[in-house]
């Protein structure tokens, strides 16, 4: 488990804005570019999952 482990970490640094985001901006911008309105998609979903957490928890702590 912990190997699994740490290989992600460190697959995380070197694709992420670390390294790759340092060292190679435009290939870190065109390996992740998304599109113009993907802020807002992802704050919509996590609202949703924000209410429907908040929901679920509400209802087992009435029942």
């Amino acid at each position: 488990m912990i190997p699994r482990v740490i290989g992600e970490v460190t697959a995380g640094i070197l694709l992420g804005p670390t390294l790759l985001g340092y060292f190679y901006p435009s290939a870190f911008s065109w390996l992740f570019s998304g599109f113009p309105q993907e802020d807002r998609m992802f704050g919509l979903m996590y609202q949703i999952g924000l209410t429907l957490l908040m929901f679920c928890s509400g209802l087992k702590f009435h029942t």
